[in-house]
């Protein structure tokens, strides 16, 4: 080069190796007087052993993973807590709430008030409910909502006995939500007296 921008260019230079010398990590020479060493805080501790308690279901979840909703009309018979929904199937509308089947599945049909139209929602047994509340509140278009919007979302389409609690335990038991800072719970500072 006759005029280089540079005072030193750094690259390939003729004669040196492009190979660098192995390394080994266990060398005693390269840190001879270090050791390893792994902490865990209190923190640490607490958040890792945070869920190891909870119950595990022994209730079958086996389904299609493509379509976990393809056996629905089967589930739902089976399901202990859908017998008295199934036996209400035909009878008189009570509190504006009624009961039947289209196509083999079960269907609540609800006015929320005698002027609003009635509205048709899927009766989902136990075994595929924590489907329903995780991708009403975890997915990607839910985004971790709060309890108004899961429990919004989930009753436009979806019903079961006790949902509202349901939904309310899964909301509370959420790790990320747990984790997450609460915005919009700021309250006024208290009024000072001199």
């Amino acid at each position: 080069m006759d005029s280089p921008i540079a005072d030193v260019i750094l690259g390939n230079i003729n004669g040196l190796s492009s190979e660098s010398p192995p390394f080994d990590s266990n060398s005693s020479d390269v840190f001879p007087n270090s050791s390893i060493a792994c902490v865990i805080t209190r923190a640490q501790s607490s958040k890792a052993s945070f869920g190891n308690d909870l119950p595990i279901s022994n209730r079958s979840t086996h389904f299609n993973v493509l379509d976990p909703f393809s056996d629905l009309p089967v589930r739902q018979r089976e399901d202990p807590f859908l017998k008295l929904w199934f036996q209400r199937v035909g009878l008189p509308p009570v509190a504006s709430v009624s009961f039947r089947i289209e196509d083999g599945v079960l269907k609540r049909l609800y006015a929320k008030s005698k002027f609003s139209s009635v509205q048709t929602t899927v009766a989902v047994p136990e075994s595929l409910r924590q489907i329903v509340l995780s991708y009403a509140h975890e997915s990607v278009s839910a985004g971790h909502s709060g309890f108004q919007k899961t429990l919004s979302a989930i009753r436009d389409c979806f019903s079961w006995p006790g949902v509202y609690s349901d939904v309310r335990n899964y909301i509370t038991s959420c790790h990320l939500c747990k984790n997450r800072p609460c915005t919009g719970r700021d309250r006024p500072a208290p009024f000072q007296h001199n």
